[in-house]
């Protein structure tokens, strides 16, 4: 028998977050986890169970986190990082999944995303895919401008080195600053310009601001 895939929630409205994980856990084969009211307190949840000790634990890779804050963009990207980051896989729950919202959180390593507006069984049949390593993204609205659900996430690194270049830094700078070769720095530069679809420094800044990247290294959400 298939073991039952853990969900967590974390939504800043206690009433919703706990209505959604006992939504949830009446599914087959899907067990309630923490109801958290921020990344904060998910990650000092976490930390007190002793849920895995690493970001590759088991008890992390196949658990899902439900992400539903009522937040700017750059926010809910900044909590699908820490997510993602602790081994977890991030799904995003949002009433305005439009295309910037959406594009900060798959750049921050979200593995889809349901419209606030679905019925459980859509929620259920997405869980159940991010799950298993798969994408989900909700059926667009008629003229939604959502990207498709093939955009690659940032890695860690390329999310740095966006974050300097962001912050003015110069491909040299850059390369100095994290001990790799100016190459190296191109080449990460290339692929970021490809799941990105910017080419320009400038484009390049403004979507790092608005996807919360330059944000997320100011700030310990942990």
């Amino acid at each position: 028998m298939l073991a039952a895939i853990l969900v967590h929630v974390i939504d800043d409205h206690r009433l919703f977050r706990e209505a959604l994980l006992h939504a949830v856990q009446a599914a087959p084969g899907v067990r309630a986890g923490f109801a958290a009211g921020s990344v904060r307190e998910f990650t000092s949840l976490v930390r007190s169970a002793g849920l895995g000790d690493s970001g590759t634990s088991p008890a992390r890779t196949a658990s899902v986190v439900l992400v539903s804050l009522r937040q700017p963009p750059s926010v809910v990207a900044e909590a699908v990082a820490v997510v993602t980051a602790m081994g977890f896989r991030a799904l995003l729950i949002s009433d305005a999944c439009g295309r910037m919202e959406l594009l900060a959180a798959w750049a921050a390593g979200c593995r889809g995303c349901v419209d606030g507006g679905a019925g459980l069984a859509e929620l259920r049949r997405a869980i159940r895919q991010v799950s298993a390593g798969l994408r989900y993204l909700s059926r667009p609205t008629e003229a939604d401008d959502r990207p498709p659900p093939t955009v690659d996430p940032l890695s860690n690194r390329e999310r740095e080195v966006l974050a300097l270049v962001a912050s003015g830094e110069r491909d040299r700078d850059i390369a100095d600053r994290l001990s790799v070769s100016v190459h190296t720095i191109r080449a990460h530069l290339d692929h970021i310009r490809r799941k990105t679809g910017h080419r320009r420094r400038a484009e390049l800044t403004r979507f790092a601001v608005e996807s919360g990247i330059v944000l997320h290294r100011k700030r310990d959400l942990t």
